[in-house]
């Protein structure tokens, strides 16, 4: 029997020393919000998602450490290491091939993952790291192929959930948010996007419609605290039939139906022209992530309607919104960066990521560049906030300046994340309990109903600690109008209120509005039985937590260092 051992890469670095490199909500989607950046535990779901699909009995490390790692290799009892990579862990990606090779000779090294386009063709990734087979495109019908099974089995798509909470308020992290792979890749060809990039500027289905319909039911049916599924796709809502396929199918459900199943997905300003608010909601859209990069570009997906008018036919529908930014593009200056900021704090979205243009070696954009003789930075800098060119109208430090800057002026003058997502919801309740379709009506409103109350007991400390009195006001507003609509407090709610208060005044007596300690990952070890032997409908893994995620500070050493809240 084949046995396969799959790794993320050891020890994550932080990024610019400051935040943890898997914790999305701290780094960029709720980033500088003082005492109300949330935290997430992420899973390296690509290598979850090949385990479960081939028949071999596997093992998943997420987050290890390069002496756990070592200790799994030197078992020996490995045929297969396969290790997922980005640009930036290429140094780590060699020290981990080396020590297979010296632990678990026997075992044959392949290597994925986006990381693979900084290794434009076999012969330079042969000079850069050792490897036995590499995977330059959808892992699943590789990895099939490599170990000799049929490729036309039906995928399967349970992956370990993720969650995001208020840190101080809580522990640990449920995890609450399912994922599902609808498809790679994207047609729009954004000379930046490094998965359009990966998929040839092509678009690669991995799940259908029905699979990704049966894929949301066996989340909420394996845990019923699940919030929302994730379908990755990068721009999902450009394929309307698929869209309104699973919309027709979550609407037919008679277990969960509107009442729970609902999905984060993407979806360009183009492809959003598309719908009307109502079709969206019936068809379970709960958040969108719209890329806006610049009021400046003229990238096609940013095309078909005025960006703030469909940014607020969102939010007014009870459609959560991340909004995405990117600072450093050839089109902005010194003169229209302000009013580039000006627009992206109009749009108010739920969530945001504000990042600076990375320029990927391999690309074309990179083409330009090095026209301009731009020296090479180092692959540990290919991150969302690294240094990979010289900007044509700013310093770098501008630009991470600019980014700060913004992230906190979205805080005061918007307020907390949590606080938007808030009025999102109450919207979505006062449309639907104004909307003629019947399933609006009741269904959907059920489940705004359902999220206001759940969140409604976090105002008041929001309100106590707002960033300005311009946020707290706005606060304060909601405030009424939830009690308005849904009445007040019951004496459960007030109770866990008063609480929350409680902590996050302890909270803000300690750290005010600074950063958290870095957090260390989880070390999570997940074993897979060879397939007969996965149970059909619960989970196909079992996990174990060698070790605890401990804060840790500013991390010194390298060796030693909510998917969006619904």
């Amino acid at each position: 029997m084949t046995r396969i051992l799959f790794s993320a890469i050891y020890d994550p670095d932080p990024l610019l020393n400051r935040w943890a490199a898997t914790d999305q909500m701290g780094y960029r989607l709720t980033r500088g919000q003082g005492i109300f950046t949330l935290n997430e535990h992420a899973h390296a779901w690509p290598l979850h998602l090949l385990a479960q699909n081939v028949d071999c009995e596997s093992v998943v490390l997420e987050w290890p450490t390069l002496e756990e790692f070592e200790a799994e290799c030197a078992t020996g009892a490995y045929d297969y290491v396969c290790i997922t990579f980005m640009n930036r862990d290429l140094n780590k990606l060699r020290a981990m091939s080396a020590s297979v090779r010296r632990l678990s000779p026997r075992s044959k090294i392949v290597i994925g993952g986006y990381g693979v386009i900084c290794l434009p063709d076999d012969q330079a990734a042969r000079l850069e790291t050792d490897y036995d087979y590499i995977c330059r495109g959808e892992g699943v019908t590789f990895l099939r192929t490599l170990v000799g099974e049929r490729v036309d089995q039906p995928i399967s798509c349970y992956l370990p959930q993720s969650g995001a909470r208020l840190p101080w308020l809580s522990n640990r992290n449920r995890g609450t948010v399912g994922a599902l792979l609808a498809g790679l890749g994207c047609i729009q060809r954004c000379p930046f996007c490094v998965t359009s990039f990966y998929a040839k500027g092509g678009f690669i289905k991995v799940l259908d419609e029905q699979q990704l319909y049966e894929g949301m039911v066996r989340y909420w049916r394996v845990n019923p605290f699940t919030s929302t599924v994730n379908v990755y796709d990068e721009n999902f809502l450009d394929y309307k039939d698929r869209v309104d396929t699973l919309g027709r199918l979550i609407r037919e459900d008679r277990s969960f139906g509107l009442r729970q199943l609902n999905y984060f997905t993407f979806g360009s300003v183009s492809a959003i022209c598309k719908y009307d608010p109502v079709e969206l909601l019936l068809n379970g859209l709960d958040t969108v992530w719209v890329g806006v990069e610049s009021k400046f570009t003229q990238l096609k997906k940013t095309k078909g309607a005025d960006t703030c008018d469909i940014f607020d036919a969102l939010h007014a529908a009870g459609i959560k919104t991340i909004g995405s930014m990117i600072l450093g593009l050839d089109v902005q200056n010194e003169g229209n960066l302000v009013a580039d900021g000006e627009f992206f704090v109009r749009l108010n979205p739920t969530f945001q990521q504000i990042s600076i243009l990375t320029v990927e070696p391999s690309m074309p954009l990179a083409r330009i560049y090095r026209k301009q003789k731009q020296q090479r930075y180092p692959w540990e800098n290919y991150h969302l906030y690294g240094q990979t060119y010289e900007p044509k109208n700013f310093t770098f430090e501008q630009l991470l300046e600019r980014a700060d800057s913004l992230y906190k002026r979205l805080y005061v003058e918007n307020g907390p994340s949590i606080g938007r997502l808030l009025r999102c919801n109450l919207n979505g309740y006062v449309y639907c309990r104004r909307a003629t379709h019947p399933l609006l009506r009741a269904d959907k409103l059920e489940f705004f109903e359902r999220r206001v109350r759940s969140y409604v007991p976090l105002l008041p400390a929001c309100i106590e600690f707002a960033p300005s009195d311009r946020a707290r006001s706005a606060l304060q507003d909601l405030q009424r109008e939830a009690v308005e609509i849904c009445g007040p407090l019951t004496d459960a709610q007030r109770t866990f209120s008063d609480h929350v208060l409680r902590r996050a005044a302890q909270e803000f007596a300690t750290r005010g509005d600074g950063d958290r300690p870095i957090m260390k990952d989880e070390f999570r070890r997940y074993t897979y039985p060879a397939g007969d032997g996965r149970p059909a409908l619960g989970k196909p893994y079992a996990v174990s937590y060698p070790r605890r995620s401990v804060p840790v500070g500013r991390i010194e050493s390298r060796r030693d260092p909510v998917a969006a809240v619904q």
